[in-house]
């Protein structure tokens, strides 16, 4: 490839990055009002990233980086949901797995070209259903993993290319596969995190490198065949570096202010899957496998869901008896009593009853809160975005009912909270139902969702 050839491919990829950004900065707010960057494709310029935070092997924060067992699973309608499992090594009787261990039972042997790969001996006898679990229904797609739960890798970042953003927002990105147009929501989404063989990739790029993660830039690249990612540490070999990335190598640690800047709660969006969600999404593939197999696990899921909604209720009770809580008195020395004095013959009056205690306050979700109250906050400016860089553009289609139940946001995400009958609601657990196509939450009865304004 020419000097002129490469410059124009690093121009358009900068083009391309930079339209993505400018579409709308709200975009990033897909999965979880999270912030992405993603990988360039294949033969475009390597992108270059500070790591922030431990490795995955000591980690100590919620931010630092982590690997956990990630698949997207195909449900009931067709559609796509993320699903996060447990480590099989410390719950390996999460429902789930017995599932999935029980459909792809099978052995491995080696195929004419010599190649190793699983026969499983339930695929004639229930090939609807194998199919389903081992291939997400997607027979032609050879990469197609279906149901298996694959190491993902998530980490904090700060993306060299796009320090305007960083600056401005004061945050870290995750680290993103690669990025896609949602074309119902006209927005931009990226794929979950990054494989944890990349994560081996990063890793094997700091080994001899005596200083901290910190403290060096990492160049990575998209590869056309196996091993499909190439990583190096700008500080051991800058002579890497093209004339087109080398101006995103920024010698030494991250400064004071770049370590101060937000990092993405990784903990928050990696918590296992709940047996809510999975019956939502899964309910009629369960009633399927336990027609086929003869078992029972859609009556164990539906025990597991009513479990997690009395643990849900005892949650929030708990957080209601804290709240009426009345403060504790402050530490005061006991007045002086009174001089009593008598007259001859008089005995002294009888002392006046205590005044009767104040009853408690009424509890209000306002106490203790870690949510900003809605009604505080100008409702323009969370349609176009200016109240914290989300677009909620379902709220002006919302009626007077569904916007009552709506009493705040989530302070540091784009989480709408919401009281129905009651109660306090901001996860599933809770009782919201997820969007599908967007990851957003709202109670059962809203037929628009306030943040992405699809309707239902």
């Amino acid at each position: 490839m020419t000097k002129e050839e490469k410059q124009a491919l690093f121009t358009k990829a900068m083009g391309d990055r930079r339209k993505k950004i400018e579409q709308k900065q709200t975009d990033n707010s897909f999965l979880g009002g999270l912030f992405w960057a993603a990988l360039s494709p294949y033969e475009q310029p390597d992108m270059v990233v500070r790591l922030v935070g431990l490795p995955h092997s000591r980690r100590q924060s919620e931010t630092d980086s982590k690997v956990f067992p990630f698949s997207k699973i195909k449900n009931d309608l067709g559609k796509y949901f993320y699903c996060v499992w447990p480590n099989k090594d410390e719950n390996s009787d999460w429902l789930l797995y017995r599932v999935f261990d029980l459909v792809t039972e099978g052995f491995w042997e080696e195929d004419s070209a010599g190649k190793r790969c699983k026969k499983f001996i339930y695929a004639e006898e229930h090939k609807d259903i194998v199919s389903r679990v081992t291939k997400n229904n997607d027979l032609n797609n050879k990469y197609s993993k279906g149901w298996t739960p694959k190491g993902t890798f998530l980490i904090n970042v700060i993306d060299r290319s796009d320090m305007d953003w960083h600056r401005e927002n004061k945050k870290t990105k995750l680290l993103s596969k690669s990025s896609f147009e949602i074309v119902k929501t006209k927005s931009i989404g990226f794929e979950f995190g990054v494989t944890e063989y990349l994560s081996n990739v990063i890793m094997d790029s700091l080994v001899d490198y005596d200083g901290s993660r910190e403290e060096s830039g990492i160049a990575i690249s998209r590869t056309k065949d196996d091993p499909w990612y190439y990583a190096f540490n700008c500080e051991k070999a800058p002579e890497k570096l093209d004339e087109f990335t080398q101006d995103f190598w920024v010698q030494g640690d991250i400064t004071s202010e770049e370590s101060e800047w937000e990092r993405q709660d990784i903990d928050a969006i990696t918590q296992v899957t709940s047996y809510t969600k999975l019956k939502k999404q899964l309910g009629i593939i369960f009633t399927d496998i336990d027609k086929g197999f003869k078992t029972t696990f859609l009556e164990e899921l539906n025990d597991l869901v009513s479990d997690e909604k009395k643990e849900a209720a005892q949650r929030r009770a708990s957080a209601k008896m804290l709240k009426q809580a009345p403060p504790p008195p402050a530490d005061s020395p006991d007045p002086e009593p009174a001089p009593v004095t008598s007259r001859a013959g008089v005995p002294d009056p009888e002392p006046a009853p205590p005044e009767p205690a104040a009853a408690p306050p009424e509890p209000t979700v306002e106490v203790n809160q870690d949510w900003d109250d809605i009604k505080d906050i100008p409702e323009a400016s969370l349609i176009d975005g200016s109240y914290n860089g989300t677009e909620y553009k379902g709220l002006n289609k919302l009626t007077e009912d569904e916007k009552k139940a709506i009493i705040g946001v989530k302070k540091g995400s784009h989480n709408l909270v919401f009281v129905v009958e009651g109660k306090f609601m901001t996860t599933e657990s809770d009782g919201l139902l997820e969007d599908e196509d967007t990851g957003y939450l709202c109670p059962e009865f809203f037929k628009t969702c306030p943040t992405s304004g699809i309707e239902f």
